[in-house]
């Protein structure tokens, strides 16, 4: 970022150069993007009351940030940053979190940082501990609270069951702990579980189900069964939940349609409940049905696939072999071919030898010879070569006397 000279405002200069058809420099094309472009950017970035999100450049220099912080943190170019963020680029790292106990305003928070592909910035977004803890801490307190309310309601109410006798409070502390042990059991149980009331309503689920379908919990609690079922079939999901509500179908197998559109495959078991409540265990059996459905096509394509690719070979063998047979008939007829004619420039040579010359002719009459005999004997090669690959190369055993050659 640069402090314009005329307009006294920041902005990055975004530059690229234009060339002839020839690839000589034409000139250059130049515009001046103003920081408050990119803040405009970040400006709507979700990071809570006490977060920020910033630009940077490659180098280290504040581009942009919003909120806006006072002093020099917060002005243009300025290259002070965490030791931790400092560490980060260093290291080459794409992306990467970091946390800063005293950022320039003031405030702790975790950031993450990711650079911008292809474009030398790098983008910073920070959120407070106490942004993002502050619905814990709300229920923090609201759980202190409750629980405040509960021991005093429990203290009353074992004030009036110690009248009543000891039998009665250690039935009434063993109901509790078997509520409170069978709440953690649902928590905790890895299958989705599923509670609707007789209207199809859900009342409860499982941390499982919600992971199962994409909905929170909230979001659940305020859907019915039939809002999860595929579009266009919900009629036929109320008449089975309807027998699943009267006890005539307890397992069976549904597709369920997730938050982000997805169908998946479940088997559901259903059980109802004293209060008439549907209680259903649920569990994901899409990449089970998936993996079956592939082995069942792999089984069914196997053997067409090995016929195809077993006459595709076959057919690829007699090409080959074909191909083989027309290149060595190719090389014995071309060479026959240019042996007819070098045996006439020896001929000639030889003729032309007898007819007396001067030693300047014999001298190029003699290269003549020597290049028309090494000529002969690359072609004598070819026709051997080609001989041996049609397997009609003829040996002779004479005597060689080995120092000769």
């Amino acid at each position: 970022p640069l402090m314009a000279r005329i307009s006294k405002v920041w902005a990055v200069p975004l530059t690229r150069s234009y060339r002839y058809p020839d690839g000589r420099f034409a000139g250059m094309i130049t515009a001046a993007v103003p920081v408050s472009f990119f803040t405009a950017a970040i400006k709507d970035v979700a990071t809570g009351p006490h977060g920020t999100a910033v630009i940077r450049y490659a180098d280290d220099s504040l581009v942009a940030r919003f909120p806006p912080v006072e002093g020099p943190a917060g002005t243009p170019g300025d290259k002070n940053i965490p030791t931790e963020l400092a560490q980060l680029l260093a290291s080459d790292s794409p992306s990467g979190l970091f946390h800063t106990r005293y950022a320039p305003d003031g405030f702790e928070r975790n950031y993450a940082f990711q650079r911008v592909a292809d474009l030398p910035f790098v983008v910073a977004v920070g959120m407070a501990p106490d942004d993002f803890l502050a619905n814990w801490h709300r229920e923090v307190r609201l759980v202190g609270f409750l629980l405040a309310i509960f021991l005093a309601i429990t203290l009353t109410a074992a004030y009036l069951l110690n009248r009543f006798g000891q039998r009665q409070a250690r039935t009434t502390i063993e109901l509790l702990k078997s509520e409170s042990r069978f709440r953690r059991y649902i928590e905790n149980a890895p299958d989705g579980i599923f509670v609707a009331d007789t209207d199809g309503r859900y009342i409860d689920v499982n941390p499982a189900g919600c992971a199962m379908v994409g909905y929170s919990r909230e979001e659940l609690l305020k859907m019915r069964v039939f809002d999860l079922a595929p579009t266009g079939i919900q009629q036929g999901y109320d008449k089975l939940f309807e027998a699943a509500r009267h006890g005539e179908h307890t397992d069976f197998e549904v597709k369920l349609r997730t938050k982000a559109g997805d169908l998946i495959d479940v088997s559901l078991r259903t059980f109802v409940l004293p209060d008439q409540t549907v209680i259903g265990f649920g569990t994901d059996i899409t990449a089970l049905k998936r993996a079956d459905a592939e082995l069942r096509q792999h089984r069914d394509h196997l053997e067409e696939l090995v016929t195809k690719r077993t006459r595709e070979l076959s057919l690829a063998m007699k090409a080959s072999e074909a191909a083989n047979i027309a290149k060595s008939a190719f090389l014995a007829n071309m060479s026959h071919e240019i042996r007819t004619p070098l045996n006439a420039i020896t001929g000639m040579a030889h003729i032309l030898r007898r007819s007396g010359l001067t030693p300047q002719q014999t001298d190029k009459l003699d290269k003549i010879e020597t290049a028309s005999s090494h000529l002969l004997e690359t072609i004598n090669s070819v026709l051997d070569l080609s001989k041996i690959e049609a397997g009609k190369l003829v040996l002779e055993e004479v005597p060689v006397h080995v120092e000769a050659l």
